[in-house]
């Protein structure tokens, strides 16, 4: 029976393992960190490090829809039209600051009161950053390597990604980077 008990558990990690290397592919993380139609030059290598993180364990991702993308073009015309001031907002592209409106919108409903645009944190600008400074949200284009430097703040919950719609969905998503207890004191080894 301990036998059975432990090939089972053995099976059970190996299948987690394969789901999640099959849901979060070098593919699928870079459409996350590079999207839309802006597509920039990026570090292969930094994703694989993020793939291999989330395949050790010492890195979680999950995605949850936040709004629709008609929210999203609502912001951009509002921008466009002067009704909102891209001063108050900070940084970026139209579409940039749209992303930015529906994060902050979507952080107060899940109760941060107010958020902090482009405040300087270890040496980046996060595009939002609550209060507690316990979350960082990044908007459209991102370099993965914040993801290192973010995470090496042990106080530091997560790490939100908004990358632009595309033209086939009708929906924003976020993906939510959460470090283990580990991650911090490995990616600090990793520099010496």
């Amino acid at each position: 029976m301990l036998l059975i008990d432990t090939l089972n558990k053995h099976i059970t990690i190996v299948i987690r393992l394969k789901i999640r290397q099959s849901m979060y592919n070098k593919s699928k993380i870079k459409e996350i960190f590079y999207s839309g139609s802006y597509g920039v030059n990026y570090d292969e290598q930094l994703i694989v490090n993020i793939v291999f993180l989330l395949q050790e364990g010492v890195l979680s991702v999950t995605q949850k829809t936040i709004a629709k993308k008609s929210d999203y073009t609502k912001y951009i015309d509002k921008i466009n039209s002067g009704e909102i001031y891209k001063f108050d907002i900070e940084g970026g592209s139209i579409g940039h600051l749209a992303l930015k409106l529906v994060e902050q919108k979507f952080l107060n409903e899940q109760g941060y009161e107010r958020v902090i645009f482009e405040q300087e944190y270890d040496g980046y600008r996060p595009d939002l950053i609550t209060p507690d400074h316990k979350i960082i949200v990044e908007c459209g284009n991102t370099n993965p390597d914040k993801i290192f430097n973010y995470f090496k703040n042990k106080k530091l919950e997560g790490v939100i990604i908004i990358p632009y719609p595309d033209d086939e969905t009708d929906q924003l998503n976020a993906y939510n980077f959460k470090p283990t207890e580990d991650l911090a004191e490995f990616l600090l080894f990793l520099e010496k």
